[in-house]
């Protein structure tokens, strides 16, 4: 499966490597200021990015080897 690699992907690009902008920047602001609150709707909304990406992964990944579940029911008869 490609859903979990992808999701953990955006995480720690946005935290380390988007550091300058994005989510990342506002989950270490979040963080310096101490606001619990912003920080959570950051973790949140980058949650909610990576379960969207998961499960656009996982329907492509079902569409293009779609020949591959046929043959796997095939053989099971």
């Amino acid at each position: 499966m490609l859903g979990r690699p992808a999701s953990f992907s955006v995480a720690a690009k946005s935290k380390v490597g988007g550091a300058e902008r994005g989510i990342g920047r506002l989950i270490i602001e979040s963080e310096a200021r101490g606001e619990a609150s912003g920080m959570m709707v950051a973790v949140i909304v980058l949650m909610l990015v990576g379960v969207a990406l998961s499960a656009v992964i996982w329907r492509l990944q079902a569409y293009l080897l779609r020949w591959q579940q046929y043959t796997i029911w095939r053989s099971r008869r």
